[in-house]
C-alpha cells in the first residue's frame, strides 16, 4: 500500500504523532501550511472557523495526492471540531483521495472525540479504514501506543 500522511499541526503535538507514523511505516508525510495571520489572536479566529466549518487558505500540498493509495489525516481537535486548515484540505482534495485513516490529537485526556472522524468522513465522502485519538499530555511525556492503528492501515 502506498501511503502518505498529511496533517496540521499548529503546537507540534500532531507533528509528533505524524512523523512517527511516517518514521515507523517509512512514508512521506506533509504538514498543511495555512496562510497569513499567526499568534494567539489568529488562533482565536482559527478556533471560530473550526465551529463555523470555514476553510482559511492554505498552501498547495507538494506531494501528488492521486499517486496515493492511503492519506493518512492528522488533525489537533479544535472546540471539538477538525481543524480549520484541515477542513480547507478535505475542500480541496478530498476527491482525489481513495481511501484515508485519520488520527487526532486532544487537550481532553478522557473525551476521545469520535464525533471528529464523523466530521472528516462527512467531508471526504468515505468512511475511514482507521482511526486513532491521543491526548496531548500523552503525546508529551511519550505514554501512547500507535501500534493497532498502525496495523490496521498498513
Amino acid at each position: 500500500m502506498n501511503s502518505a500522511v498529511i496533517y496540521f499541526s499548529k503546537s507540534g503535538t500532531t507533528a509528533t504523532i505524524a512523523r512517527r507514523i511516517s518514521d515507523k511505516l517509512k512514508i512521506p508525510s506533509e504538514g498543511i501550511i495555512r496562510l497569513g495571520g499567526g499568534g494567539v489572536l489568529a488562533f482565536f479566529g482559527e478556533v471560530a472557523q473550526s465551529l463555523s466549518g470555514s476553510k482559511p487558505n492554505i498552501q498547495d500540498i507538494k506531494l501528488d495526492i492521486t499517486s496515493f493509495d492511503k492519506i493518512i489525516i492528522g488533525s489537533p481537535v479544535w472546540a471539538g471540531r477538525v481543524s480549520s486548515p484541515v477542513t480547507s484540505f478535505l475542500a480541496r482534495y478530498s476527491g482525489a483521495i481513495q481511501s484515508a485513516a485519520a488520527f487526532i490529537t486532544r487537550g481532553s485526556p478522557t473525551n476521545a472525540y469520535t464525533d471528529v472522524f464523523t466530521q472528516i468522513e462527512g467531508m471526504l465522502g468515505k468512511k475511514l479504514e482507521a482511526t486513532y485519538s491521543v491526548a496531548s499530555r500523552d503525546v508529551k511525556s511519550g505514554k501512547y501506543d500507535l501500534s493497532a492503528f498502525l496495523d490496521t492501515i498498513q
